[in-house]
């Protein structure tokens, strides 16, 4: 039997603590919200619980600091069947959260993040765990650690000769040599505003932010752009991959999910354009369901969903 693909992560792991509500506060006002949820969450967590769920094997490469919401996250690493070897406890460390704000009329999320552990994890740490990387078919990466933790993944992955995707989410600057050792570099409109100066305010835009990130050494640029999909950008390669129109209900992890998805679906061999509209559409099912980790969408599901 042929094995399945496998994929690991390197990234954060949080728990989120969101309120839905049909009333955003402004400074200095406080409102009565509708709902309130504790769930799993980080950019990494996610990415790996959408990967899983896709049907990879995942390996997850984080820290978690030595209070009750780590057992919370490790509970949900057993659950979905994710790697935990790799995973950190640091002593007198809080575990990493998010306190989220949900708009119940739009889905539209605002979301402040407190990196506690994920702040420990360092270049020397994922020294430690190459042999991860380098078991792995893929590599997805995030900007939720340090910088040079993810170089060193990244470099890891290169060395290894593994396909490594970069989700430079939330954007930051980055070292020049990590935009060389992206196979694919995954912004959102606003994040590859960060990085190229170019608005996204058409597809064209998007052509023109994706050929700008090729100058600054990525393989292939995949700027995903909510309700229109996404675009792929290589050399000498422009395509525009719709998706499907779906009412949201919370976007947050939406990007976390189609990243998840993609990597499984490169790390299976599928063509790009079929991996970018596969993760696509895995993002359109999870923003019809609530939290981050827990919206993403099983096998099963992408597949129907794909018929």
């Amino acid at each position: 039997m042929e094995r399945s693909a496998r994929v690991t992560v390197v990234g954060s792991a949080n728990v989120d603590l969101t309120v839905f509500t049909s009333v955003v506060p402004r400074a200095g006002e406080t409102v009565l919200g509708d709902e309130f949820q504790m769930s799993i969450g980080g950019k990494g967590t996610n990415q790996a619980t959408a990967a899983r769920r896709a049907g990879s094997e995942v390996t997850m490469i984080t820290k978690v600091g030595d209070d009750s919401l780590a057992e919370v996250l490790l509970a949900h690493y057993r659950t979905e069947g994710i790697t935990t070897d790799q995973v950190w406890r640091v002593p007198n460390c809080a575990t990493g959260t998010a306190t989220i704000i949900v708009d119940t009329h739009t889905g539209e999320n605002r979301i402040v993040v407190a990196s506690g552990a994920n702040a420990k994890i360092g270049a020397d740490d994922i020294l430690a765990a190459e042999t991860a990387i380098a078991e792995a078919d893929a590599l997805v990466l995030q900007l939720e650690i340090a910088p040079e933790a993810s170089l060193a993944a990244a470099e890891a992955a290169k060395r290894a000769g593994k396909l490594c995707i970069l989700n430079p989410a939330p954007a930051a600057p980055l070292p020049p040599q990590l935009f060389a050792c992206a196979d694919y570099f995954t912004p959102n409109e606003t994040e590859a505003e960060f990085y190229t100066g170019i608005a996204i305010r058409s597809i064209d835009d998007a052509f023109c932010a994706g050929e700008k990130l090729l100058t600054l050494g990525v393989g292939c640029a995949v700027i995903t752009l909510g309700a229109a999909g996404a675009v792929l950008v290589r050399e000498g390669k422009r395509v525009h991959i719709p998706t499907i129109a779906v009412e949201a209900i919370d976007t947050t992890g939406a990007g976390d999910c189609f990243n998840g998805v993609l990597a499984v679906a490169l790390a299976e061999g599928l063509d790009e354009v079929e991996a970018v509209r596969r993760a696509s559409l895995a993002a359109s099912l999870a923003v019809q369901r609530k939290g981050a980790a827990v919206s993403c969408p099983t096998r099963a599901e992408i597949d129907a969903a794909i018929q």
